[in-house]
């Protein structure tokens, strides 16, 4: 908010204090939804990093056994 846009009508220390606590709980409501969005998008890569590893890891296990066989 601008200075130009501030209400310096509003008196009272505990209206002041209660827009001050208002503006802290909405940075960390922010907060918390980036948090959660963070690992939302994080989550399904980490899986899939994992994922590929471990298929490399059965493919190289079955050509393993496939030559065995040979």
């Amino acid at each position: 908010m601008l200075n130009d846009e501030v209400d310096w009508s509003l008196g009272s220390d505990q209206e002041i204090d209660k827009l001050i606590q208002k503006e802290k709980s909405r940075s960390k409501t922010t907060l918390a939804m980036l948090g959660c969005l963070g690992l939302i998008v994080l989550t399904p890569l980490i899986i899939i990093i994992n994922l590929k590893s471990i298929l490399m890891y059965l493919f190289h296990y079955l050509v393993d056994f496939i030559n065995g066989l040979l």
